[in-house]
């Protein structure tokens, strides 16, 4: 047996069932195996991390019209979301905090928030771009590839967003989600975040 983990946290254990003592290779099965799954850990998690930057970049440009619409909208189709002839429709998700939390804390909680709604989006096969875009705010932009079923795509979100928080064993009344009006022009997508905030 050994520990998967890395950087000071376990994350689980490894178990090499075997007849009789473990030889030299049965050890070294196991604890490259562990090192392997920490590894993949790590990658993953820095994989999810870039992405969520690249999308709070695209979010906040749209919100914020600090970039041309244009270089916005080639950059989100390189990443997989559609912008142009689709519905937009924008979410914000917040977090009911009872005590403040330290800032650190809060950070750390609304990551987690962001990478839950990643999870969302990609559990019902929606086309989002998601982000920490403020101190207490994930913004998502829902790309839908018809305007008639806007309603329908953000209870199926709203639904995945709460089996997800489920799942990591967080409580769904925790987290507020808001949405604003549905457009078709990313021009327009800064006002539907301000409906929804």
């Amino acid at each position: 047996m050994t520990t998967v983990g890395a950087r000071g946290t376990d994350w689980g254990r490894l178990v090499i069932v075997v007849d009789g003592p473990p030889s030299a290779r049965d050890i070294m099965l196991v604890e490259r195996s562990a090192a392997t799954l920490a590894l993949n850990r790590l990658v993953e998690r820095d994989r999810e991390s870039l992405e969520r930057q690249s999308h709070r970049s695209l979010l906040t440009a749209l919100v914020s019209h600090d970039s041309p619409v244009a270089d916005v909208v080639v950059r989100a189709r390189a990443l997989g979301v559609p912008l142009e002839g689709r519905a937009l429709l924008a979410i914000v998700l917040r977090l009911r905090h009872g005590p403040e939390l330290a800032p650190l804390d809060a950070q750390a909680r609304l990551r987690t928030l962001a990478e839950t709604g990643a999870a969302a989006a990609r559990a019902v096969r929606g086309l989002a771009l998601v982000g920490v875009v403020d101190d207490a705010t994930v913004g998502v932009l829902l790309s839908l590839a018809d305007r008639s079923r806007v309603d329908e795509g953000l209870a199926r979100f709203a639904g995945a967003l709460r089996r997800e928080v489920e799942q990591h064993k967080q409580d769904p009344a925790e987290v507020v989600l808001a949405a604003g009006s549905t457009v078709t022009a990313p021009l327009d997508v800064r006002r539907c975040f301000l409906e929804a905030a």
